[in-house]
């Protein structure tokens, strides 16, 4: 299945995760009180990882 993210709203996720990247009390965690913006990471590292973008 091709992905619909286009490289534009790849690039905005990396460079979101450039600045605020995921922070390991956070990960895996889906549940409690995340920042938005670790829910945020979590969420654009899990897509990356999908599509095969992920920065390393």
């Amino acid at each position: 299945m091709e992905s619909t993210i286009t490289p534009e709203e790849i690039e905005k996720m990396k460079a979101f995760l450039k600045e605020h990247p995921v922070d390991p009390q956070y990960d895996g965690l889906l549940d409690g009180d995340i920042p938005t913006e670790q829910a945020h990471a979590l969420i654009y590292t899990s897509l990356l990882e999908e599509i095969g973008e992920l920065p390393e």
